[in-house]
């Protein structure tokens, strides 16, 4: 977020966030007048491929470990971030034995060709000609990366057509995220790109 990122003369100039309040009871610049969530985004690249890919991941502490779904590591909440206890740390991400079987792509939109954070972001698997394996989670447009099930399982429901079901699950993926002005481009914009980014991820792996 950029209002996050930034110097304390800087803050200090304009305001504070309510995630660097600096005790000031500051409210979130980007969503003001509730001042009980931050909505920093998430913006990397390994977690939604990690997610497509169906990744788990163990979690240690003092009391013993515990593995999840990557895709359930996450908090919606740009100051909590994640579900780990106090004294607990992240082990390790494992796949899945039969993630070597799969094919996949990454699409994401920067600033910058070299390299650079994404500020939208889609990665699709499956294993190829079965469409009910289809995965999909996009990254640099929330709070979290997440998975796309709910969009997927409604066009499988229907019966894939190829274009035409590429082109409407594009567009079910795109309004199924909410991207705020909080990074370098505008929140209209990179939602309006999902959908280009998903039709041409889906036709990488050989959707059509």
């Amino acid at each position: 977020c950029f209002w996050y990122n930034q110097s304390e003369d800087w803050r200090r100039s304009i305001d504070w966030c309510h995630k660097a309040d600096c005790g000031t009871g500051a409210d979130c610049r980007v969503i003001p007048n509730q001042n009980t969530l931050c909505v920093a985004t998430y913006q990397g690249d390994l977690a939604p491929n990690f997610m497509a890919l169906g990744a788990t991941i163990t979690l240690i502490s003092p009391e013993g470990e515990r593995v999840i779904p990557l895709s359930d590591f996450y908090q919606l909440d740009g100051m909590k971030k994640n579900v780990l206890k106090q004294g607990e740390f992240l082990l390790k991400v494992s796949l899945p034995s039969d993630a070597f079987e799969l094919t996949g792509s990454y699409q994401k939109l920067r600033v910058r060709e070299s390299w650079d954070f994404p500020e939208a972001g889609i990665a699709i698997t499956w294993r190829k000609g079965d469409y009910q394996s289809l995965k999909i989670a996009s990254t640099a447009l929330e709070s979290i990366p997440k998975l796309h099930n709910e969009q997927v399982d409604a066009i499988n429901a229907e019966g894939w057509s190829k274009k035409a079901s590429i082109i409407e699950l594009a567009g079910m993926v795109r309004k199924s995220v909410k991207p705020v002005n909080n990074t370098s481009l505008p929140p209209n914009y990179r939602r309006s790109v999902v959908r280009v980014l998903t039709k041409r991820a889906l036709k990488n792996i050989g959707c059509e």
